[in-house]
């Protein structure tokens, strides 16, 4: 079995013990310590991430962007993974990751990876979910994470790699957490639109869940995934337009603000 490399690998949890074996068994021989920072659990996170060897810390909830700061303030390697309870790295990946770090080329800061989605009955391969490209391994002390209540981005400071394999995601147990997950985020989304003053308008609310539908069923080959993928297309542009109804009734009942 290779030994684990110098990275600190960091995810943040809440009720997540049906996905955090997946994840914290694809990280066993990848990172010398694993923090987990989790809040308000009531199942058998805390307990699954002790077996594993993780250290385990609780922060009440705040923001995401909050959060996952506060996990990697507590990294002690010199490479930092960021990675969701509900992610697994693939073998391909894996070895991606452990030749980058190895060769730890100084014209590099951080590297990214593309993430894969399963939903229902395949991997999305196409649309608006892949290749879902983002940063998630990088130097300590040159990332950090910025964004709102519901879009978060990791921001490194110097040049970046590309990692070959997958982040696979195993995000929706079934369809229905996939629905009520958009409706909860359009709600978050407008409230800080109306927090920020953003105005209101027919086009937010009519033309933009349209374009969005037709970027990632069309133009980005949604229609590919066969019918989860018209799924996706759908319940993505209705998200967008939830937000919009959800603001318009926020600036309707609160005029003067």
């Amino acid at each position: 079995m290779p030994e684990p490399l110098p990275i600190s690998a960091c995810l943040i949890a809440k009720n997540a013990a049906h996905t955090l074996p997946r994840c914290l068994a694809s990280l066993k021989t990848l990172a010398t310590e694993i923090i987990v920072v989790y809040n308000d659990c009531t199942d058998a996170t805390v307990a699954i991430a002790n077996a594993a060897g993780a250290r385990t810390i609780e922060k009440k909830w705040e923001t995401f962007r909050e959060q996952k700061n506060f996990a990697m303030a507590h990294a002690s390697m010199p490479w930092v993974l960021m990675i969701d309870a509900d992610e697994e790295i693939s073998g391909y990946l894996v070895k991606s990751l452990r030749e980058f770090v190895l060769k730890d080329d100084d014209r590099y800061d951080g590297a990214t990876s593309s993430r894969i989605t399963w939903l229902i009955n395949r991997w999305i391969r196409h649309g608006d979910w892949y290749p879902d490209n983002g940063i998630r391994l990088f130097r300590r002390g040159k990332g950090s994470w910025s964004g709102d209540q519901v879009h978060t981005k990791l921001e490194v400071t110097g040049p970046l790699a590309h990692l070959q394999g997958n982040l696979l995601h195993h995000a929706f147990p079934e369809f229905e957490s996939f629905q009520s997950r958009n409706a909860h985020y359009a709600k978050i989304a407008a409230q800080d639109l109306f927090e920020k003053k953003k105005p209101w308008s027919w086009k937010k609310a009519f033309l933009h869940p349209i374009w969005r539908f037709l970027r990632g069923y069309i133009f980005r080959l949604g229609f590919l995934d066969g019918v989860p993928g018209f799924l996706i297309a759908w319940q993505n542009a209705q998200t967008v337009f939830l937000r919009a109804a959800y603001h318009y009734e926020l600036t309707q009942k609160n005029p003067r603000r």
